[in-house]
């Protein structure tokens, strides 16, 4: 996600959503920024975002996305890895609530 892109702002209470329900269970919620790092700590504490964020160099950062699959760099871009750390689904766009619990209770 990046700080500019309003759909990744929008997904925000999604994701969080999605860790408090399901964090006891085993899913980890984990943001990879694509910003500068002091644009990222003060985006974050304005939103009240309680999951990890990382925030890798921007080249790095842009190579784990094409590693992920998302070779057009698109965002925002979401990984659901399993609990063999296998790519299990990708959404490609705003995720919501629903579909992020859906997703992960089916690979619990």
């Amino acid at each position: 996600w990046a700080t500019w892109c309003a759909p990744c702002r929008r997904e925000m209470p999604a994701l969080d959503a999605l860790n408090d329900t399901l964090g006891e269970q085993g899913v980890s919620v984990i943001g990879v920024a694509l910003d500068e790092p002091a644009q990222v700590a003060e985006f974050i504490a304005e939103l009240g975002v309680r999951y990890p964020i990382v925030v890798p160099e921007v080249v790095a950062g842009m190579r784990y996305l094409r590693e992920m699959g998302n070779v057009a760099g698109v965002l925002p871009y979401t990984v659901f890895i399993d609990r063999g750390g296998r790519v299990a689904q990708i959404k490609i766009g705003e995720l919501s609530t629903e579909e992020g619990l859906a997703t992960s209770r089916r690979l619990l």
